[in-house]
């Protein structure tokens, strides 16, 4: 009887071999038959078989559950990165909506540049305006006056405004093209 819990206690702990080479040293000492050790030994060997079946059953949900945790695993670095590469987008647009922000402030700038040459020029313009007009009365009441010389001041002054507008057109707050 010892022999038999020391078989179950060796197929606990030692596995199947150990137990059936136990059983084969022992089998004179248990004083039971050829047929019946055969049958024990065929009995653990069908256990054995069930044991290993069940080993490679639980092997294939083991390497199956550490296929999944492995693609978690990488599913999660997937989105670590794309969590990484969004944020640096994100701050690239920011970068973007300073730079953008920088130039309407400086495009607001040189709008102000060219009202105020705007209103220099019409301020300019209502000069001549009443220069000529000076020179209107001033050649109706002298009739010495040439009309030619009346000319020569529409020119000069045509000549003076167009180089103004120019001047407002083509240069920014800097004096460069």
């Amino acid at each position: 009887m010892w022999h038999i819990h020391e078989a179950k206690r060796q197929i606990s702990i030692g596995g199947p071999m150990t137990v059936l080479q136990h059983l084969m040293h022992n089998v004179g000492e248990l004083g039971v038959s050829d047929q019946i050790t055969y049958d024990m030994i065929s009995h653990l060997d069908a256990k054995v078989h069930n044991i290993t079946g069940v080993q490679e059953v639980v092997g294939k949900h083991v390497f199956s559950l550490e296929e999944t945790v492995m693609h978690q695993k990488r599913s999660m670095l997937s989105i670590e990165e794309s969590t990484d590469i969004l944020k640096r987008k994100q701050e690239a647009m920011n970068g973007r909506v300073v730079l953008l922000e920088s130039d309407v402030k400086e495009h607001d700038q040189r709008l102000n540049t060219v009202e105020m040459k705007s209103d220099t020029l019409n301020q300019t313009q209502q000069v001549y305006w009443k220069r000529l007009r000076l020179v209107e009365v001033n050649s109706a009441s002298r009739t010495k006056v040439d009309e030619r010389m009346v000319l020569l001041i529409i020119l000069i002054m045509a000549t003076m405004a167009i180089h103004s507008m120019y001047n407002m057109c083509y240069y920014d707050g800097t004096n460069k093209y």
